[in-house]
């Protein structure tokens, strides 16, 4: 039912842009979603990554006998005697019994890779939702930003026409005067930046959704959160590594080439295990059609061509005619006199290999926890940066009604009030960057530790639950 909603939105939204060039969004996650559904590479990356997953479990040939057909009519002529014929069609069927594990190793990696592959790329689209969603926060706080200078402007043209009234009526000094004129100009200038800095990241916004420059978008919903009140992450620490040994596909790696190179040094120690296949022909002969002279052949093919010395290949067969009647029974052999100098050394070079990984894991699991330590104490930093300025501007703001009496009663420079309104300005700009800087490690964290976007708070207290 999700998916059908998704389809008629996006359906709506293609209506919207071709008639009106009018792009709406209620969410991030719809801008995110209108992104994906939109982005011809992740359509492709998405299909080959699937695909990879089912040729992966559909790799099984090894496994399976092998057959093969075979046909033929041979004629002999004779000067002094009757010329003779004999037609031959054989059928046969090869099958591998036992290989000391190589075979099944090389399906459980391909299958582990297609699904480390898979992962991977699930992750990309996660990053890919999050940089929209980003710049979806982008677009939103810059917007923030340009309407706080706007206002602080409006205020300061205020005070600029009683200033001026008050220095034509002599009032004030000119000196006075100029300089709110210069720090009028400055919030001027400053909310002209801001107006390129909101049209920049809009542009930067359109393209990502691969829409028209033209392209007219109304971005709705509230991003904003409030500080995490009572709620320190870095408690949460331990739950959160955990998890992120279980869901990261980087982390997962590490153990797969553990216990590939841990295999591999298995096998090549499995030198003196043997390869054994198992072997039956049918075969029909005669002299005209129809062939009606049945035989049966059954081979068992040991080889021990890992032997690091002489590989060693024996078969045995038994031979029987149409009537179940035994008529042959063989047994061959040959060896390969082709010594191999370095079997020790590949031994040791594959126990290095283990070492290497184990040693590799290591130092990537610290590398992990770090950059996961860091990310929770950014987050954590964010949130304390949050509360204290809005605890700064709510008590910024009762001052600035104390200014304005001061200001009105003549105790107060019209200039003073404006810098303490400029710097009120600034304060929430601040805010609305470190509520932004706190959503983006939101997300990042989330992504790493997959877990739903804007649900990372339930999933740390829901866990002590548990």
């Amino acid at each position: 039912m999700k998916k059908n909603k998704s389809i008629i939105f996006l359906s709506f939204l293609f209506f919207s842009i071709s008639l009106y060039g009018q792009v709406h969004f209620h969410s991030a996650e719809e801008a995110a979603d209108f992104a994906l559904n939109n982005s011809i590479t992740y359509t492709y990356e998405r299909a080959n990554s699937l695909l990879a997953v089912k040729m992966a479990n559909y790799s099984i040939e090894s496994f399976l006998p092998t057959f093969s057909v075979s046909w033929a009519d041979n004629k002999n002529i004779n000067f002094n005697s009757v010329d003779s014929s004999n037609k031959t069609l054989s059928l046969s069927m090869r099958q591998s019994l036992f290989d000391g594990g190589k075979n099944k190793l090389s399906y459980d990696m391909q299958k582990s890779t297609s699904l480390y592959n898979y992962n991977v790329y699930l992750q990309s689209e996660k990053n890919f939702r999050s940089d929209i969603i980003f710049q979806y926060y982008n677009c939103i706080t810059s917007l923030k930003m340009l309407e706080i200078k706007r206002e602080l402007e409006s205020l300061a043209q205020e005070q600029l026409n009683i200033l001026k009234m008050e220095f034509e009526m002599g009032k004030v000094l000119e000196n006075d005067y100029l300089e709110y004129i210069i720090s009028f100009k400055k919030i001027q200038n400053e909310k002209k930046q801001y107006e390129r800095e909101y049209r920049a990241v809009l542009r930067k916004f359109k393209i990502a959704l691969s829409l028209e420059p033209n392209a007219e978008i109304i971005l709705g919903g509230e991003v904003f959160i409030d500080p995490y009140e009572d709620f320190v992450l870095e408690d949460y620490f331990n739950y959160l590594w955990n998890r992120f040994k279980v869901v990261s596909p980087e982390y997962q790696q590490l153990n797969l080439n553990l216990q590939y190179a841990i295999q591999q040094y298995k096998y090549a120690k499995a030198a003196f295990i043997p390869e054994i296949s198992l072997q039956a022909d049918l075969n029909f002969s005669g002299t005209e059609y129809p062939l009606t002279s049945p035989s049966y052949n059954i081979k068992l093919f040991l080889s021990f061509s890992n032997f690091p010395l002489f590989p060693i290949t024996i078969d045995g067969g038994l031979g029987m005619d149409s009537k179940g009647r035994l008529v042959s029974a063989k047994n061959n052999s040959s060896v390969s006199l082709s010594p191999n100098p370095n079997y020790l050394n590949t031994l040791t070079n594959q126990r290095i290999s283990v070492m290497q990984q184990k040693e590799n894991r290591k130092q990537s699991e610290n590398s992990y926890y770090d950059s996961l330590f860091d990310s929770i104490s950014q987050f954590d930093d964010y949130n304390n940066n949050l509360i204290i300025y809005n605890d700064t501007i709510k008590i910024q703001e009762k001052r600035l009604l104390i200014s304005q009496e001061q200001m009105n009663s003549g105790m107060m420079k019209r200039i003073d009030y404006l810098e303490e309104l400029t710097d009120l300005a600034r304060q929430k700009i601040e805010l609305i960057q470190s509520q932004n800087n706190l959503l983006v490690v939101e997300r990042s964290l989330e992504i790493m530790l997959d877990i739903p976007f804007g649900e990372l708070q339930n999933v740390c207290k829901e866990s002590c639950k548990n």
